[in-house]
Protein backbone atom coordinates (compact mmCIF):
# COMPACT_ATOMS: atom_id res chain seq x y z
CA UNK A 1 0.00 0.00 0.00
CA UNK A 2 1.39 3.56 -1.22
CA UNK A 3 -0.82 5.71 1.21
CA UNK A 4 -5.09 5.67 1.75
CA UNK A 5 -7.52 7.83 2.01
CA UNK A 6 -8.17 8.51 5.51
CA UNK A 7 -7.85 11.85 6.93
CA UNK A 8 -5.02 10.42 9.27
CA UNK A 9 -2.96 7.36 9.30
CA UNK A 10 -4.18 4.31 10.69
CA UNK A 11 -2.86 2.42 13.78
CA UNK A 12 -3.07 -0.92 11.65
CA UNK A 13 -0.60 0.33 8.44
CA UNK A 14 0.82 2.72 10.68
CA UNK A 15 3.87 3.87 8.29
CA UNK A 16 1.92 3.99 5.34
CA UNK A 17 1.12 7.90 4.40
CA UNK A 18 -2.65 9.83 3.62
CA UNK A 19 -3.47 11.27 0.90
CA UNK A 20 -3.72 13.88 2.18
CA UNK A 21 0.35 14.23 3.60
CA UNK A 22 1.00 13.24 -0.02
CA UNK A 23 -0.24 17.00 -0.85
CA UNK A 24 -3.25 14.89 -2.65
CA UNK A 25 -5.60 17.87 -0.53
CA UNK A 26 -7.84 17.26 2.16
CA UNK A 27 -9.19 13.65 1.67
CA UNK A 28 -11.03 12.02 4.22
CA UNK A 29 -12.55 8.95 2.30
CA UNK A 30 -13.64 5.97 4.59
CA UNK A 31 -14.58 2.69 4.13
CA UNK A 32 -17.17 1.83 6.74
CA UNK A 33 -19.91 -0.47 7.69
CA UNK A 34 -23.24 0.02 9.03
CA UNK A 35 -26.50 -1.43 10.92
CA UNK A 36 -29.62 0.42 9.83
CA UNK A 37 -33.40 -0.26 10.77
CA UNK A 38 -36.29 0.46 9.03
CA UNK A 39 -38.15 3.91 10.44
CA UNK A 40 -40.47 2.44 13.31
CA UNK A 41 -38.70 -0.13 14.96
CA UNK A 42 -39.00 0.30 18.47
CA UNK A 43 -36.59 2.30 20.44
CA UNK A 44 -35.40 -0.87 23.11
CA UNK A 45 -35.11 -3.18 20.03
CA UNK A 46 -33.13 -0.20 17.81
CA UNK A 47 -30.55 -0.32 21.71
CA UNK A 48 -30.27 -4.07 21.47
CA UNK A 49 -29.37 -3.92 17.57
CA UNK A 50 -26.98 -1.55 18.50
CA UNK A 51 -24.94 -2.84 21.60
CA UNK A 52 -24.63 -6.36 19.62
CA UNK A 53 -23.15 -4.61 16.77
CA UNK A 54 -20.71 -2.20 19.06
CA UNK A 55 -19.66 -5.30 21.11
CA UNK A 56 -18.89 -7.48 17.54
CA UNK A 57 -16.78 -4.08 15.97
CA UNK A 58 -14.81 -3.81 19.41
CA UNK A 59 -14.27 -7.54 19.15
CA UNK A 60 -10.99 -8.81 19.01
CA UNK A 61 -11.80 -10.89 15.53
CA UNK A 62 -13.31 -8.10 14.01
CA UNK A 63 -9.79 -5.66 15.08
CA UNK A 64 -8.20 -8.23 13.13
CA UNK A 65 -9.91 -8.75 10.25
CA UNK A 66 -9.88 -4.78 9.40
CA UNK A 67 -6.46 -4.71 10.53
CA UNK A 68 -5.65 -7.51 7.77
CA UNK A 69 -7.23 -5.47 5.59
CA UNK A 70 -5.56 -2.32 6.05
CA UNK A 71 -7.86 -0.40 8.29
CA UNK A 72 -9.05 0.43 11.78
CA UNK A 73 -12.53 0.12 13.77
CA UNK A 74 -14.47 3.28 12.94
CA UNK A 75 -17.30 3.08 15.28
CA UNK A 76 -19.86 5.86 16.20
CA UNK A 77 -23.07 6.21 17.97
CA UNK A 78 -26.91 6.60 16.20
CA UNK A 79 -26.70 9.98 16.38
CA UNK A 80 -23.22 10.08 15.12
CA UNK A 81 -23.66 7.86 12.11
CA UNK A 82 -26.54 10.32 10.87
CA UNK A 83 -23.99 12.97 11.23
CA UNK A 84 -21.63 11.21 9.18
CA UNK A 85 -23.80 10.45 6.68
CA UNK A 86 -24.92 13.49 5.97
CA UNK A 87 -21.84 15.00 5.34
CA UNK A 88 -20.79 11.66 3.55
CA UNK A 89 -23.08 12.95 0.89
CA UNK A 90 -21.84 16.34 0.60
CA UNK A 91 -18.56 14.82 0.56
CA UNK A 92 -19.91 12.40 -2.54
CA UNK A 93 -21.42 15.45 -4.24
CA UNK A 94 -18.21 17.54 -4.32
CA UNK A 95 -16.14 14.35 -5.45
CA UNK A 96 -18.73 13.70 -8.70
CA UNK A 97 -18.40 17.44 -9.04
CA UNK A 98 -14.53 17.85 -9.39
CA UNK A 99 -14.41 14.18 -11.37
CA UNK A 100 -17.11 15.62 -13.54
CA UNK A 101 -19.34 12.54 -12.99
CA UNK A 102 -22.69 12.85 -15.22
CA UNK A 103 -25.68 12.76 -12.63
CA UNK A 104 -28.29 10.62 -13.82
CA UNK A 105 -31.66 10.03 -11.99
Amino acid sequence: MLAHGAGERLQSVPAVPTLKELGAGNINVLGWWTLIVPTGVAAPIKAQLAAAFEKMARSDTTREFLAKNGTDPFILSAAESQKFFLQEIDNWREYVRIAKIPVKG
